[in-house]
């Protein structure tokens, strides 16, 4: 099949239609791509916690809960923004200027519709919550969904060239621009209105940077340009999205419903926090795994050995930090948010949890998507969101601790197992690969947590930085002593390692 090129006037723009130089250095792609991001991914926690810090200070659980309430509506919607065709540009083998073109007018019709969509169920968002300022705010969050769908395609092409140096600059910029927005409207009174332009200053800035750097410029729609393969697949993948984003809104919804904005914001609050430290495990990986996997299902043995070794960095960062939050909840709460928050530390200790089972939940769809099997994916889905959807009815009687609690027990019995076994039912990876993986870093995790409840009960102190750190200390050195008694654990550090001196050393890896 030959391909086609973006035209190109001026200077020489990167050909994204060329995966050449891409499959040339697998190897080495995967180590910097992950080094890197992994690296970045610190800075922006770093970046994230700042601002949460500040923020939480000059506003309370009211605005959270507010834009909160209309966040389960513009979230359930944004899910048909891409239909997923941003992954399909990623996993297909090849793609041509004129099939991504296609695409990315498609993307900017559906994010205009849904943009009016949002500006025509204002009034309803309003009616049923009984809050009148949310008309205002669903109106103003439909701006920021229509600028975000004239960038997608732009982002897809640059993760599927790998150039996630790129990638990461550009998102550290519009992320700090989003908070910079939100901190000074929030410093000059503005309330709720300062995370509204949070969206909207992020989301601006992105595109920005996306049309700026990529040099890609789309053509007009073509018809016959073969793109019926990626929406089938899209399609798919949306379904799932859609099922998974409903199931797992609804206990924010009903908290809403049920107790009002301050109570949802301190639970949307909670949630929010261990989401991000989710978000932050998983995403410099995320981003490698799909199109690396994508490009190795003709090598099963290096196909295995690439997903264990991806998956395994996730976890190195989700479970230990999940034993963190469990036995410093309070203290994490008084630094990031402030006294305003204590509620939210029994929830963020119990939700916590789904910091492990959420990304590795995500780790394990890598063999779904790269594999081209979003119909089983779908299925799985469908079973998810009944099991959870039980689970909150099941907790409501005991308020948002219930829910909490149900989903956790839910996640770490029931999906994450189920999952896993689903996905290895076919493809190269077995489900004792990914046990055989876990185990060392679960371990560790398991000794780490036992022996930082010890530690606070043996010195006690007032200062939540020192319990903070003495807790992760002792969860550090029992993961890490576990790591050097295990075969596994130990090529595991030499992998960190390997991936700490690409990073300063800029090393080029072979093939």
């Amino acid at each position: 099949m030959e391909r086609e090129s973006t035209p190109t006037a001026g200077r020489k723009k990167p050909d994204y239609f060329d995966d050449a130089d891409v499959s040339a250095n697998m190897t080495g792609n995967i180590v910097r791509g992950s080094a890197f991001l992994a690296a970045s991914s610190v800075g922006g926690f770093a970046l994230n916690v700042v601002s949460t810090m500040i923020l939480a200070r000059l506003l309370n659980p009211e605005a959270y809960g507010l834009l909160a309430m209309v966040f389960v509506v513009t979230s359930f919607l944004v899910q048909f923004r891409d239909m997923n065709l941003t992954l399909a540009t990623v996993q297909k083998a090849q793609i041509t200027h004129g099939q991504i073109s296609t695409i990315y007018w498609f993307n900017v019709t559906i994010s205009c519709a849904i943009a009016v969509i949002v500006v025509a169920l204002a009034p309803g968002i309003s009616w049923f919550y009984g809050e009148p300022r949310l008309t205002g705010i669903a109106i103003f969050l439909a701006l920021p969904i229509v600028i975000r769908g004239f960038a997608s395609q732009h982002k897809a092409l640059l993760r599927r060239k790998m150039r996630f140096g790129t990638m990461v600059a550009m998102d550290m910029t519009s992320t700090l621009a989003g908070y910079c927005a939100a901190v000074s409207f929030a410093w000059f009174g503005y309330s709720y209105w300062s995370l509204v332009w949070l969206q909207v200053a992020s989301s601006a800035t992105d595109l920005v940077l996306c049309w700026m750097v990529t040099g890609w410029r789309p053509s007009l729609p073509r018809r016959g340009s073969g793109v019926g393969a990626m929406l089938a697949f899209g399609s798919n993948l949306t379904a799932y999205s859609l099922i998974r984003y409903v199931s797992r809104s609804l206990d924010n919804v009903i908290i809403g419903r049920l107790s009002g904005a301050v109570v949802l914001g301190v639970y949307s609050r909670s949630r929010d926090l261990v989401g991000q430290v989710s978000g932050y495990a998983q995403s410099p990986f995320s981003a490698v795994g799909v199109p690396s996997l994508s490009r190795l299902l003709d090598q099963p043995e290096n196909y295995r050995r690439t997903f264990s070794r991806l998956a395994e960095k996730i976890a190195i960062l989700a479970m230990p930090a999940t034993a963190l939050i469990i036995c410093t909840a309070p203290e994490i709460v008084e630094i990031l948010l402030g006294p305003k928050w204590t509620a939210a530390a029994p929830v963020l200790r119990i939700l916590c949890v789904l910091i492990s089972t959420e990304t590795m939940f995500g780790a394990v769809n890598w063999l779904f998507i790269s594999q081209g099997r979003g119909g089983q994916l779908l299925r799985y889905g469908i079973f998810d969101a009944i099991t959870r959807t039980a689970a909150i009815f099941i907790g409501l009687s005991w308020g948002m601790l219930g829910i909490a609690t149900a989903l956790a027990v839910t996640a770490v019995s029931i999906h994450l197992p189920g999952q896993i076994w689903y996905a290895c039912r076919e493809g190269p990876v077995r489900q004792s690969d990914v046990y055989r993986m876990l185990a060392p870093i679960l371990s560790g995790s398991l000794l780490g947590l036992a022996g930082a409840l010890l530690a606070q009960r043996a010195i006690p102190t007032e200062n939540p930085f020192v319990t903070i750190i003495l807790s992760g200390s002792m969860i550090a050195i029992a993961v890490l002593l576990v790591l050097l008694f295990t075969a596994s654990g130990r090529r595991l550090l030499m992998d960190l390692r390997r991936g700490v001196e690409v990073l300063l050393r800029r090393r080029k890896t072979p093939a």
